[in-house]
């Protein structure tokens, strides 16, 4: 006879659609991560030529230099992948890996039999989820997250009943090793577990014994071998750093160590969901150890987790999927977890993952949800003038724009790129480079130079190379809100100079002091600065307020330039309607709204002055001009 369906069942369903769901849709975001060209890039080249990417013919500083080729197998993969299905290809690919990843966590949190809930698993889903989010932009290291999860459950399925399905692992083990660098923690992994288990049963197991000797073997069957097994010890104290005169991985946002700004301050939005995993292993961790039921394996696997995004913040990722089963072991050991009825707790969670689910996916200041290219990240117009104006010879880029241009146009070879393929001692020139003018110079005059591209607008203002802006030598002729292009002053450039060249405005991230030495030109500034704001109105949304389309924040800070300058040549209501223009387009900055404030204080609009400061501190709630100038009102 069939069994009625209880109000258990459905609330039950009921959660399942609401982790459900927030899994899916989680990691459907609009792509803002440059690296994703040059992976597909040399996907490409995989593909077309039906042979591995040996060495380096997408840059002319590096030609000739091995590549690394541990990633082949995903570089081909979201190659075919965007090429048979485009963006939504891509987003699918990545919505796959991270559902199947969730998966495999769930799977763990049961496999270790500890006797809970699927309310406290859904939450322990919910947070890692959370916890990985500024790392799931599609690359190879996706791989890692699934073969990461695979590998921790069937070691807690092993621990269970002795699962057959540990001589999987060295299958596994090969495919992580050709898909991802990420492949060295699996040998290291499953000899961890091999020794706990040792010493858990004071004997050896010999199944387990096979199963690492065949993954140990299949961690060299890639391209790179045991190679990248070197990696290892840049993970020891004092090892792998280096000088101001070389190199440092560190240089690299990903690779750089946490810092307590993004532990405590503006960073925690990022971290809170990290710090929360720590707490709750802890308390698992702690509980464990009381018991004397704590093995060497989750020991060593929880210091590393804790330990290793503290020198890389990059580690956060891996490092979440490691602590999920802990945090779901701590959720357990708190007993106001436990009492309340299933039904009632399935259904709170279910709840819960909703308004989460709507806050971070659907209405994200960070996260754009959707399919393809975010919108104003990467420098297609600055790329698109390059080629359709046949710019020709050597170029300086940075390594964002350099990784975008590998795909966009493929016959243009960079300078340099996010492959890194670089001697040590060139990327530490390169960084030189981005500051001083004397190292740029240098490097013209060794590589002769014929034009600059550099991404702006979404990066940090010590990677743009502001000291173009005061070179005779070079010519601004493209910028908007994700690039800058320059053209070094050469007869074969003249004509696109006399045609696209700046007379004043410079991207300067919303400082307009370089204008001060122009003021003395009086009418003759706002002149050529309404010159330049129509300078590329298809690339900058047009020239004025009216037909600006939305325009970009290139745009914005043309007129914000303007009201400064008006400001200071005392043309107030000139000031006034650049800065009103400033306000009708993106982004939505405390800075705009601090200067209307500004100019509203000086005419006595002092409620109008005071809406602005609020609407600036809502914005940037640590602005301490904003707050001093509220008080005095």
């Amino acid at each position: 006879m069939r069994e009625s369906i209880t109000m258990s069942d459905i609330s039950r369903y009921f959660l399942y659609l609401c982790l459900f769901s927030f899994v899916l849709f989680l990691p459907v975001t609009k792509t803002a991560d440059f690296d994703i060209f040059f992976h597909l890039r040399l996907g490409e080249l995989t593909f077309e030529n039906r042979a591995l990417p040996l060495h380096d013919t997408l840059s002319y500083t590096a030609a000739g230099q091995r590549l690394y080729l541990g990633d082949w197998m995903s570089n081909l993969i979201l190659y075919l992948t965007h090429r048979w299905g485009g963006w939504a290809g891509l987003t699918a690919l990545k919505t796959a890996l991270f559902l199947l990843t969730m998966l495999f966590i769930w799977k763990s949190g049961n496999a270790a039999n500890m006797g809970g809930g699927t309310a406290a698993l859904a939450f322990t889903i919910v947070l890692t989820a959370l916890s990985m989010r500024f790392r799931l932009n599609l690359r190879p290291y996706y791989f890692s997250f699934l073969f990461l999860s695979l590998f921790l459950y069937t070691f807690m399925r092993y621990r269970k009943d002795r699962w057959k399905g540990v001589y999987l692992l060295p299958v596994f083990q090969t495919l992580w090793a050709n898909t991802h660098g990420g492949g060295i923690v699996g040998p290291a992994l499953t000899a961890l577990f091999f020794l706990s288990e040792v010493i858990r049963n004071r004997g050896v197991d010999r199944r387990l014994g096979a199963a690492l000797l065949l993954t140990a073997l299949g961690a060299g069957l890639s391209p790179e071998g045991f190679g990248p097994y070197g990696i290892l010890y840049s993970f020891i104290p004092g090892m792998g750093e280096t000088t101001d005169s070389a190199f440092s991985i560190s240089q690299i946002d990903e690779w750089a160590p946490m810092t307590t700004g993004m532990l405590w301050g503006y960073g925690l939005r990022y971290t809170f969901a990290f710090q929360a995993l720590v707490a709750g292993s802890l308390v698992f961790i702690i509980a464990k150890a009381l018991k004397r039921e704590l093995t060497l394996f989750q020991v060593v696997l929880f210091i590393g987790s804790v330990l290793y995004p503290l020198r890389h913040v990059r580690m956060i990722d891996l490092s979440s999927i490691a602590l999920a089963p802990f945090f779901y072991g701590g959720l357990l050991c708190l007993p106001e977890v436990l009492k309340r009825p299933g039904a009632v707790k399935a259904v709170i969670a279910g709840v819960f993952i909703i308004a989460i689910g709507w806050f971070s996916i659907f209405k994200s200041p960070i996260y754009a949800f959707g399919v393809g290219p975010k919108e104003r990240i990467f420098p297609e117009s600055a790329v698109r003038l390059l080629k359709e104006q046949n710019i020709q010879g050597r170029g300086f880029n940075t390594i964002p724009a350099g990784s975008c241009l590998l795909f966009a146009d493929k016959g243009r070879k960079v300078f340099i790129d996010g492959r890194l393929s670089y001697p040590g001692e060139f990327i530490t020139t390169y960084f030189h480079a981005l500051k001083s003018p004397e190292t740029f110079d240098a490097l013209d005059k060794q590589y002769d130079f014929r034009y600059a591209l550099a991404e702006y607008g979404s990066k940090p203002t010590w990677k743009f190379p502001f000291h173009l802006n005061e070179n005779p030598g070079w010519a601004l002729v493209m910028w908007d809100d994700a690039g800058a292009l320059y053209l070094k002053r050469t007869p074969e450039n003249e004509a696109l100079i006399d045609r696209y060249g700046y007379l004043v405005l410079r991207p300067n991230f919303n400082r307009f002091s370089y204008l001060d030495e122009r003021l003395g030109l009086g009418l003759a500034l706002l002149h050529a600065i309404d010159h330049d704001i129509a300078l590329n109105p298809a690339n900058m949304g047009g020239g004025t307020a009216a037909n600006m389309g939305g325009g970009p924040a290139a745009l914005q800070e043309a007129y914000l330039a303007k009201a400064y300058a008006a400001y200071y040549l005392d043309m107030k209501e000139t000031a006034f309607n650049a800065l009103n223009a400033a306000l009708g387009m993106p982004p939505d900055t405390a800075f705009e709204h601090l200067a209307l404030a500004q100019l509203l204080i000086e005419a006595g609009q002092k409620e109008k002055a005071r809406k602005e400061l609020r609407r600036a501190l809502r914005l940037e709630p640590f602005n301490a001009e904003a707050k001093t100038l509220l008080k005095g009102l």
